[in-house]
């Protein structure tokens, strides 16, 4: 098992143990005190993502799958149109189910003070020049991460053949960047 699987199930372990206890010794919060703090941690949330453009982002990471999925080659070149338009609507129709999802998981993971500190930085102009930013910056990842797949994939495959017997490949070279010039 790897380091990390092990240091994941140390945690699940040392946090499932400790859940009793917490519980036992947690004071008790009134329902309807527990029911006003999570209704305003939500609103929090959805501020918080109506800041960081979440949606936005969700359409960053959607294209950047579609691009790699149509760059495989194994797509018609006549379908991909009509995958991507397909992609796309599928998308759209489950983003707000996946929206609604994550509200909930935020507002679990954050304290209300937390969602506070979160929605003022990224609402104000420090926060929402980041995320600007972001979103462009997301999208050249995504391009610079498929221009080093191949080189990832030759690095795999020599890590892997270190361990056993492969064959030799040639080496793999990475695509420049759009913005890069040609070196003569």
């Amino acid at each position: 098992m790897s380091k990390s699987a092990l240091a994941c199930l140390a945690a699940i372990v040392v946090l499932g143990a400790a859940a009793p206890v917490a519980a036992q010794t947690a004071p008790q919060v009134p329902a309807a005190a527990q029911g006003a703090e999570q209704q305003a941690k939500v609103a929090l949330v959805r501020r918080y993502f109506d800041a960081i453009q979440f949606d936005k982002l969700m359409n960053v990471m959607m294209e950047s799958m579609m691009a790699s999925m149509m760059e495989n080659g194994r797509i018609p070149e006549d379908k991909i149109p009509v995958l991507r338009e397909a992609a796309l609507e599928a998308f759209g129709n489950v983003l707000p189910q996946m929206v609604e999802a994550n509200i909930e998981i935020y507002a679990e993971a954050f304290t209300l003070e937390e969602l506070e500190q979160l929605v003022a930085f990224y609402e104000s102009p420090v926060g929402r020049s980041l995320m600007a930013k972001t979103v462009v910056l997301s999208r050249q990842s995504g391009e610079m991460i498929q221009r080093f797949q191949p080189v990832m994939q030759e690095e795999m495959r020599r890590q892997l053949c270190a361990r056993i017997e492969c064959p030799a490949a040639p080496p793999v070279v990475v695509a420049p960047s759009a913005g890069a010039r040609a070196k003569p």
